[in-house]
This record gives C-alpha cells, sequence and structure tokens, in this order.
C-alpha cells in the first residue's frame, strides 16, 4: 500500500478516534497489533497471504487481540480486512501515530549513532534538543556503526548530519579542494 493510501486510512480513523474522544485508546490497540506482527513472521504471513480468507484473518484478529481492543479499532481492522489492504497495518499504524503527535504538538526525531547510547546519555539529547526546539519530542534510536561516531537526527524532510563519517568527507573535500587550487 502506498504511503498516500495508509495516510488516507490513517487520518479517517484518526477523525473518527478523535471525535469519540478515544484516539489513545486507538492507538494503543493498533500499537498491540503492531508488537504481535512483528514478533511472528508467522502471522505477519497468515495476514499478507491472499489465500487466506477474510473471515479467517478477522476470527485471527479477535483471537489475537480478544476482547481488549475498542470496537471501533476492531471494526476498522475488519474494515481494512474486507478492502485487501491488511499487510498495510504497520503503514496505517505509523501514520496514525505521527497524526496523533502532530495534534499534541510533538515532534518525531530519528537519532542515529554509531553505538547503543545509554538511557541516561540519550535522555539528556532528548532534554537538550527539546529546549532548543522548544517543542515535545518523541525520539526512535538506532544504531548504524557505519557512521564511525557523532550523530545523525532526522525529522520529516530534516537532517542534520554530526556523524564522523560526513566529517572526514568534508575535510576530505575541502583538502582536495585546496590541492586543486595549489596545483
Amino acid at each position: 500500500m502506498s504511503g498516500a493510501v495508509a495516510r488516507r486510512y490513517a487520518q479517517a480513523l484518526f477523525q473518527l478516534s478523535q471525535e469519540k474522544g478515544i484516539t489513545t485508546t486507538v492507538e494503543a490497540d493498533l500499537q498491540g497489533l503492531a508488537g504481535v506482527l512483528e514478533s511472528s513472521q508467522e502471522l505477519k504471513a497468515v495476514m499478507a497471504n491472499p489465500r487466506v480468507s477474510a473471515r479467517d484473518k478477522k476470527a485471527l484478529i479477535n483471537t489475537v487481540m480478544g476482547s481488549e481492543i475498542h470496537p471501533i479499532t476492531r471494526n476498522f481492522l475488519f474494515l481494512v480486512i474486507d478492502k485487501g489492504r491488511e499487510q498495510s497495518f504497520e503503514g496505517i499504524y505509523k501514520q496514525f501515530g505521527a497524526l496523533s503527535d502532530e495534534a499534541q504538538g510533538i515532534r518525531r526525531l530519528e537519532i542515529t549513532t554509531a553505538i547503543e547510547l545509554s538511557q541516561e546519555d540519550l535522555a539528556g539529547i532528548i532534554g537538550s534538543l527539546e529546549e532548543q526546539l522548544g517543542q515535545k519530542l518523541r525520539v526512535d534510536s538506532t544504531v548504524d556503526p557505519s557512521i564511525k561516531g557523532g550523530l545523525v537526527i532526522r525529522s520529516g524532510d530534516l537532517m542534520i548530519d554530526g556523524s564522523i563519517v560526513t566529517r572526514l568527507q568534508r575535510l576530505k573535500a575541502q583538502m582536495m579542494m585546496g590541492a586543486t587550487l595549489d596545483g
């Protein structure tokens, strides 16, 4: 499913959940389903399999999620299954979360570091960024050893690359430029 389609589904559910005052509940339901799908590749494969009937997929949702899921969330998931879009639950969940954060004035960031940060270090970075941006942040932290050191911060179209690799590339370009000018 394209990002635009996932966003439309998420917007419809978000609008309904806001009208009913259950946005937090619906987001928790979607998060629970996303967690279950991520932890079970078999379940994910069954949900993506077009040979498994919509009826069986709905029964599986009922079994996996039980009575803990809000009826509006359940009906929405059933609609997504009926429309043949069940392979895109993850995209819908992410879009819904982004809409929820946006409505609450929360900015999403992804911080990439070369090594795993301690909770203390991550909290310090987040606190500093929140203070500088004047905004509450929701941060996903990832590790990418290829950046060698430093960190890379992404938020939407914004990217701040403070990685050692990028700094070395800039230094190399400056040195080559200097060699060209001298030569």
